[in-house]
């Protein structure tokens, strides 16, 4: 059927070099998981894992964390994204924040965007701020990575979900 989409859709410039670019743009890394996983073939394994120092460093606290961190990515996010498939806040495990975004096709959850790892320019939020809904106190907090994150100021993370927004829709 020639209406049919065929997806990954490759970016005109390629996967690879859109996503160093919105890398660049918002000053985080990006990884992105591809369902079914074949779908990232010839992307660079850059992109593929959470490769952070934080992320390094809380994986090299064992295999549990490890394990902690995949069913977080591949269970937890995707299972949010087929519900409510739009941009939005999580908090990893560890306590790192990150932007995740669904990839549709169709409207069904082909893919999820990730950006960060960064961390909330205060503690616990003001009950007034657009973040709070996000928060998630019962998340162990690894303190001594976390306080060496970058921390996001709330404007930039409103204009980066406004960014998301539109890209979401547009793949």
């Amino acid at each position: 059927d020639s209406k049919q989409s065929h997806w990954p859709r490759k970016p005109k410039r390629g996967w690879g070099a859109s996503l160093a670019a919105l890398e660049s743009l918002f000053g985080l890394e990006c990884s992105v998981h591809l369902y079914p996983p074949e779908n990232a073939a010839g992307l660079d394994k850059k992109f593929l894992m959470h490769s952070s120092p934080f992320c390094k460093s809380i994986k090299a606290k064992g295999h549990s964390q490890e394990r902690a961190c995949i069913r977080c990515d591949q269970g937890e996010v995707l299972e949010a994204l087929k519900k409510h498939p739009s941009p939005h806040l999580k908090c990893c495990h560890a306590g790192g924040w990150e932007w995740v975004a669904p990839i549709l096709k169709e409207k069904h959850v082909e893919g999820v965007l990730f950006f960060g790892v960064f961390r909330l320019p205060w503690t616990f939020g003001p009950p007034d701020s657009f973040l709070y809904p996000f928060l998630n106190f019962e998340k162990k907090v690894y303190t001594n990575e976390v306080d060496v994150l970058p921390a996001v100021s709330e404007e930039r993370l409103k204009k980066m979900g406004a960014v998301l927004d539109i890209i979401t829709y547009h793949w």
